[in-house]
Parts: structure tokens; sequence; C-alpha cells
């Protein structure tokens, strides 16, 4: 994974969806939503579909542990806004 300048510590994640908060993860890792999905094994096209419709369990804590995210904060978040 590369470095980023980005930090996380100042955003308000209560107005945003699960989406915007993966991707906002992301950033903060330094790639990109297809960088993850290629290094966990899951179709990227798959995962697009599922982000903003319906995302299991197991693949949404895989994707947050994976991202150093707070699962919890995740499950209170809506699928889109």
């Amino acid at each position: 994974m590369r470095q980023t300048n980005f930090s996380i510590d100042s955003i308000d994640f209560s107005n945003m969806s699960l989406k915007e908060y993966i991707y906002i993860l992301c950033k903060s890792k330094g790639i990109t939503a297809k960088d993850m999905c290629d290094d966990l094994g899951i179709s990227y096209t798959s995962f697009k579909a599922q982000i903003s419709k319906s995302i299991g369990v197991k693949r949404l804590k895989l994707i947050i542990n994976y991202l150093d995210g707070n699962f919890a904060t995740a499950l209170d978040l809506p699928l889109t806004k």
C-alpha cells in the first residue's frame, strides 16, 4: 500500500453513505477501490454493484478490516444518501 498525507481524523462520517466511507478509507490508504478489490480477491464489478444496494456482513467486515476502518461506523451508515 502507498502512503498518503490524506487524514480522515477531521471528517464527519455521520452525513455520508457507506460507499463514501469506503472510498474515503481507500483514499486515506493511498489506494483505489479497484486496488482494494484486487488485493481482497473481490470482483470490482460486483463490489460496485453491491456497495450501493446490498452488501453482506462478511464482505463488509473483510473490506473494513483491510482498510483499518471502524466496523461499527460502517454498519451505522446508509448504503446511499
